[in-house]
């Protein structure tokens, strides 16, 4: 059990994601409400926490992804985040995320078109809603063209 790497990693990202979350109540908060300048910090540290204590406790099974799949799809999961962080300022938020949600899917196995159609289009409205909607993240308009400007 102490030789097993998913024990340790977890361990780690649970402890590291825990200092990240008390460090984030050191932000101030400037406005009234749930959501705040903290809220993201605190969300996503608390993934981090939760993530780590799920994989550090996990039941462990024989096998899993390894050779060469699992470092190119790493590398091709990096290279769709450039992509999106590229093509954010030329077509808006909501249609690049909708590019991106698509082509993880597919990356991650999922083949059937109206999957990942459909995920594509869920997780962009899900995201604009989120983002923009509630939290109230400015994101500046596409420069070729802005979906969300084009149906809101």
């Amino acid at each position: 059990m102490l030789r097993n790497p998913d024990l340790w990693t977890g361990l780690v990202l649970a402890v590291i994601g825990a200092g990240f979350l008390t460090a984030s109540f050191d932000i101030r908060i400037t406005e009234a409400g749930l959501i705040g300048p903290r809220f993201v910090p605190q969300v996503v540290c608390g993934l981090v926490v939760a993530s780590g204590l799920i994989l550090a406790l996990g039941r462990r099974t024989a096998g899993g992804e390894s050779g060469p799949a699992l470092p190119l799809r790493a590398a091709l999961l990096i290279a769709i985040g450039l992509v999106n962080v590229w093509l954010v300022p030329r077509v808006g938020y909501a249609a690049a995320t909708m590019l991106v949600a698509g082509s993880v899917f597919a990356l991650f196995g999922q083949r059937d078109w109206r999957v990942i159609a459909g995920g594509a289009v869920v997780s962009g409205v899900a995201f604009h809603l989120l983002f923009i909607e509630l939290m109230g993240v400015f994101m500046p308009a596409g420069r070729w063209f802005d979906l969300a400007r084009m149906i809101g």
